[in-house]
């Protein structure tokens, strides 16, 4: 099954979402003057702390988000 999460520069909303129009919800809530990306994971067994690990050392977010959806 698949998961939405919401990523951002420097980390993610922190939880997977079951349903899109809740990942949107997510997406909406965040500040207009930050970027951030509405990716669909395949593989919903990753930790979203791994995934804020990843991004403030490791990666960028639309490298994550190509990650995420492969």
């Amino acid at each position: 099954m698949n998961r939405y999460i919401v990523l951002t520069e420097d980390g993610c909303c922190g939880h997977k979402h079951l349903k899109l129009n809740r990942a949107m919800k997510c997406y909406n809530r965040l500040d207009r003057n930050r970027n951030a990306l509405l990716v669909e994971m395949k593989d919903s067994r990753i930790d979203p702390l791994w995934i804020d690990h990843c991004l403030l050392k490791h990666t960028s977010m639309r490298e994550m988000a190509e990650a995420l959806q492969a």
